[in-house]
Parts: structure tokens; sequence; C-alpha cells
């Protein structure tokens, strides 16, 4: 089934650039799907334990991603989902894509300490 069981076929999604509003489901969208990530397990081995934690500090990270527009992209994908609270149907992000756009350029925040995690992780990866 296109999609999974929740979700519309692949033609009802939008792309569209993210803002500071959809941080909440950006936040939702990354717990939800990349919690098994090895960069994920890494940075929060706790997560599992400390779930609030781990919901504010992605929150974090990725409203930096959206402070630093020259160095990230951020877009999210949108589908018409129902809204079982007002009966309706809505738009509601269900993915997130994140792109560095300049990569030799040393981002900011809670994001430089993960650029640094990031490469040394890439960088052992490299040498085995």
């Amino acid at each position: 089934m296109a999609g999974g069981p929740n979700l519309p076929h692949a033609s009802a999604f939008t792309l569209r650039g993210a803002t500071e509003k959809d941080l909440d489901d950006i936040t939702r969208v990354h717990v939800e799907g990349f919690t098994e990530e090895p960069q994920v397990i890494y940075c929060y081995s706790y997560r599992h334990e400390y779930p609030d934690d781990y919901w504010s500090w992605t929150k974090r990270e990725y409203a930096e991603y959206l402070q630093q527009p020259s160095k990230y992209v951020v877009h999210v994908i949108e589908a018409s989902v129902p809204d079982e609270v007002a009966g309706l149907v809505v738009a509601k992000p269900v993915g997130v894509a994140l792109w560095n756009i300049a990569v030799l350029t040393q981002p900011r925040g809670v994001t430089q300490s993960l650029y640094f995690i990031t490469v040394q992780i890439r960088f052992d990866h490299w040498l085995i």
C-alpha cells in the first residue's frame, strides 16, 4: 500500500520549505522515524530513559538549522491527514529533509557540536 496504512498515495505529498511553526512536527517526525539511526544512538544514548530531553534537544537542533538558512535548507513533506480532534482533513508534515548546502561553513550553536561528532564518526568508520 503506497504511503503506509495511515498515509495517502504518494501523489498527494507536497514538499515545501520548513518554518519555525513546523518545529513540533519536524521534531515528531525525527523522534518517531530516526530514533534508532547510528548517529542518534551515539548522540542520544539515553533517549529512551529521558524522552523529554531527547525531544527538547532535537527540537533545538532543528531550530538552529532553520536559523542558518545560508548553511542549511530544511523542507517538510506534507500530506493530507485526518485531524481526529477537529474532525477535518488537514495538511500535516509527515517527513523532513535537511541539506547542508555550505559544507565548508562552520555551524553555530548545538549543531556545531553535532558537526564535530558526525565528522569523527565518519572518520572512524573510514579507518575500519
